[in-house]
């Protein structure tokens, strides 16, 4: 999703469903934190492990966010309620694109909405800039659907595979 235009322009790009969802999150959510730690994410990561991440995995995790977050190629950017963290994204800025990597996300969180505010913060933040918000696609109908409702649009990727026969190789 090309962000050079301006907010109002991009929005027109939202599904009617997105944009009652971040009004419902506007309702309830007042205020997105960008300095959400690691180690939080990690943890409502792991209480909402719907993909059964094992933990060793979770440990690659910590130290790939670290790296990159120490180098200023990432942030997270979370909702909390009642000081408790209820939804985060991991955001990676490379070149000109900003890569919604993964998230993580409660049932109050989903409640309330705010994976809708988190992006929609992102995508006012950088609005009219030479950048891209890429959602990196999902093979999962409904994370393609969330995805699809911001304007999103598919992008083709090649790859170039060994052929088995011998002139071409």
């Amino acid at each position: 999703m090309s962000l050079n235009s301006s907010y109002s322009e991009l929005q027109t790009k939202f599904t009617e469903n997105t944009k009652r969802n971040i009004k419902k999150a506007e309702k309830n959510i007042t205020y997105i934190n960008d300095d959400i730690s690691i180690k939080a994410f990690l943890s409502l990561k792991k209480e909402n492990n719907i993909n059964n991440i094992e933990n060793h995995h979770f440990i690659k995790l910590e130290k790939l966010m670290s790296m990159l977050i120490e180098k200023k190629h990432a942030n997270i950017l979370g909702v909390a309620s009642e000081n408790k963290l209820i939804g985060a994204a991991l955001f990676v800025t490379f070149k000109h694109r900003i890569i919604y990597l993964f998230s993580a996300s409660g049932t109050k969180g989903k409640n309330q909405r705010a994976m809708f505010a988190i992006v929609n913060a992102i995508i006012k933040e950088n609005t009219e800039k030479n950048m891209v918000l890429d959602f990196e696609g999902s093979m999962i109908e409904g994370v393609a659907r969330f995805f699809k409702g911001f304007g999103a649009s598919p992008e083709t990727y090649y790859r170039i595979k060994k052929s088995r026969i011998p002139f071409l190789k």
